[in-house]
């Protein structure tokens, strides 16, 4: 998938330092081609070469391997951008057909997600790993706060009823945040379950909390203009 470039010089090491040059401060991956010879006053000796594939490099070229698979759903693509910061690989898509690439409750986004995760795994694994996250829309904005909302709305209950509160089993990203959004709640802790993919979370009281009468109401839209 994707295409190293190459560069040569009298060594692996400065080779290596114009590769890094061209990644302007970004990771660059290498791997060596020939460590080169000196030879012996000059005679017999041959420049080292490497290949080098930089951040930029490879967002543009999956850039292009994105768009492959989107249009072979028969989907037009409107807008498409890749961001890369530190391990994140965050993919923006806009298209003609948001809904069918969503998918029923954000399905058909999660299985193209964990495509795109297992090509880069693939093709980068042994330099890199990258996390994949897919966006269509706004849908994840959407989908964090329903789950927030969700999350309030269950740890108010378990605090009511002075029992437990088990959640439906969730990817990682979603218990995340879950996790995050309950994270500052008084009352109320968050534990994770089980094993993948099955593995879920639980909303306990917290060990040193005594049942009172009220709490504070969760506001989303407070909370979002904040």
């Amino acid at each position: 998938m994707f295409v190293f470039e190459k560069i040569s010089d009298k060594n692996v090491e400065l080779a290596k330092v114009q590769a890094q040059e061209r990644a302007q401060g970004k990771l660059v991956f290498t791997e060596v081609i020939d460590e080169g010879k000196k030879g012996v006053f000059g005679i017999g000796s041959r420049d080292a070469l490497i290949e080098y594939l930089t951040v930029a490099m490879i967002e543009e070229q999956f850039t292009d391997y994105v768009r492959s698979v989107i249009t072979q759903m028969g989907i037009t693509i409107e807008s498409l951008t890749i961001t890369t910061q530190r391990r994140n690989m965050a993919i923006q898509i806009d298209t003609d057909k948001n809904g069918l690439l969503i998918g029923r409750d954000g399905e058909t986004l999660q299985a193209l997600q964990f495509v795109f995760q297992q090509a880069l795994k693939q093709h980068l694994g042994k330099y890199f790993k990258f996390y994949v996250e897919l966006n269509v829309a706004n849908y994840r904005e959407q989908m964090i706060e329903k789950m927030q909302r969700q999350a309030m709305i269950m740890a108010r209950k378990a605090h009511k009823e002075q029992q437990p509160m088990t959640l439906p089993p969730m990817n990682a990203f979603e218990r995340k945040v879950i996790h995050t959004a309950l994270a500052q709640d008084n009352f109320v802790k968050t534990i994770s379950v089980g094993q993948e993919p099955n593995r879920y979370i639980v909303i306990e009281l917290r060990d040193d909390v005594e049942q009172r009468p009220k709490r504070e109401r969760f506001d989303a839209t407070s909370k979002k203009e904040a």
